[in-house]
């Protein structure tokens, strides 16, 4: 049974779903990108569904996105249908670090600007590389912007017009960092990380750069707590404890009810999906193997290849070693 409120209808109204299936064992509906079609991700990119069947989008725009579980909850799945969704828009430049080194993102190298995996120092060097470099993109935006006539960028913020415009570097940027906890708790880079990924959450979202971040060791040693204070939407699937629920969906909220603590290990995919909409949400996301999603990503290069937007590690091209090992010389 899952009761919610009508806030359209009326304060004490209450309406309750009542399902024969249990959510975890309803068939999940599939992705409505799986066999075609290509995404904006200035529209409500699909996710999944919730407890009721009914289609849930993420606004990736304007925002960051925090995705948090305990090992084997669905985490990572969460965060490649956001990546698959992503690739789908070909204006749109993937940099993207799994630093658990099992390759659960090597799909979407075809389309990546940036590429790396594995937890070896190399890896967190080369995504500290490529954070700084969109750190100072995001100093370079802001002057694009502000040079802009205000009938042109009224809102001071980057516009599907304004991304439309190749030649303006106003496309919007996608970070995605599959176990962030070994970047933010590395004993060299972690502060530096910390601090770059804060400034572009408080910075990148009028920008265009959204940034992505999976964890499955949400404390506060392995995720910097004004990272976790300033992202916009998270989603939590199965965790053990209330500091856990707290670190990714916001303070108090277990004290409030939203408690990721109730799921259970059949519950793979399900989560609390906080910031996508008014109220926090249970949602489940789209399941996509990585047989599909190599479809997906072959029909994403060539969106690309047709829009001259292929580049970076995607062409053979790839820099950050050599930026890395660039910045140990001069050190």
């Amino acid at each position: 049974m899952w009761p919610e409120p009508a806030h359209d209808q009326h304060a004490g109204r209450l309406v309750l779903f009542v399902s024969d299936v249990d959510m975890a064992q309803a068939k999940p509906k599939p992705w409505v990108l799986a066999k075609g079609g290509a995404a904006d991700l200035f529209k409500p990119v699909p996710f999944g569904t919730d407890q009721r069947g009914r289609p849930v989008g993420i606004d990736l725009m304007y925002s960051n996105l925090l995705i948090g579980a305990m090992p084997g909850a669905g985490k990572t799945f969460a965060l490649r249908v956001l990546l698959l969704a992503a690739a789908l828009d070909p204006t749109a430049e993937l940099r993207l670090f799994e630093l658990k080194g099992s390759g659960d993102l090597s799909t979407l190298e075809p389309v990546a600007h940036h590429y790396a995996s594995g937890p070896d120092d190399d890896t967190i060097e080369q995504a500290v590389t490529s954070l700084r470099e969109v750190y100072k993109d995001l100093e370079r935006r802001a002057k694009t912007i502000s040079k802009l006539p205000r009938a042109q960028c009224p809102e001071n913020k980057v516009t599907p017009e304004l991304a439309a415009q190749r030649k303006l570097g106003l496309y919007p940027l996608v970070v995605a960092i599959d176990e962030c906890q070994e970047l933010f708790s590395h004993p060299e880079y972690g502060k530096e990380a910390g601090e770059l990924c804060t400034a572009i959450i408080k910075r990148g979202r009028a920008l265009g750069v959204i940034l992505l971040l999976a964890t499955q060791r949400p404390d506060k040693n392995s995720l910097p707590t004004a990272v976790s204070a300033n992202v916009g939407v998270r989603f939590c699937l199965r965790v053990m404890g209330q500091l856990e629920n707290d670190m990714i969906l916001g303070t108090s909220m277990y004290q409030n009810g939203i408690r990721a603590t109730t799921f259970t290990p059949k519950d793979k995919g399900i989560g609390y999906l906080v910031g996508a909409a008014d109220e926090p949400q249970i949602a489940r996301s789209a399941y996509i193997d990585n047989p599909a999603a190599e479809k997906i990503i072959t029909r994403a290069r060539a969106l690309r290849e047709q829009a001259g937007t292929l580049t970076g590690h995607a062409i053979g091209q790839n820099t950050l070693a050599e930026d890395a090992a660039r910045a140990n010389v001069l050190d």
